[in-house]
C-alpha cells in the first residue's frame, strides 16, 4: 500500500489473499478508509471497495483496489458538492469490518 498521494491521482492498493486451507474457497477482501481528523463527522471506517476471489487450497492471489479523489471525500452541505481535504487516512484491508489484519497510514496532499 503506498504512504501518500495527492487529490488528483487515484491511488491503488495491493496485497495478497492466500487460502491456507486444505479446501477450495472464496473470499471478499474489504478495503476501508478512515479520517480521523476530520473538520467534519464521519464514520470511523467508510468502506470503499472490495472484491470477491475465488482460491484453490494453498493457492494465493495478488488483489489491486483504486481509490480515487470521491473515496477521500464526504459531502459538504453548504457547497452541495463532495469536497476532500488533505491529510492524515488511515486505510484498512481485511475479510470484515471486524477483521482488518492490514492496516497503513496515507498522507493525502493537494
Amino acid at each position: 500500500m503506498p504512504q501518500s498521494g495527492n487529490l488528483n491521482e487515484p491511488v491503488t492498493v495491493a496485497f495478497d489473499v492466500v487460502n491456507a486451507g486444505r479446501v477450495e474457497g472464496a473470499e471478499v477482501a474489504e478495503l476501508y478508509v478512515g479520517d480521523a481528523h476530520t473538520s467534519v463527522p464521519r464514520p470511523v471506517r467508510e468502506l470503499k471497495g472490495f472484491a470477491k476471489v475465488d482460491l484453490k487450497p494453498g493457492e494465493s492471489k495478488h488483489v489491486s483496489l483504486t481509490l480515487d479523489r470521491r473515496a477521500f471525500s464526504y459531502y459538504d452541505v453548504e457547497n452541495k458538492d463532495w469536497a476532500a481535504q488533505p491529510g492524515d487516512f488511515t486505510i484498512w484491508v481485511g475479510g470484515s469490518s471486524d477483521n482488518l489484519p492490514l492496516k497503513r497510514r496515507f498522507q493525502l496532499t493537494q
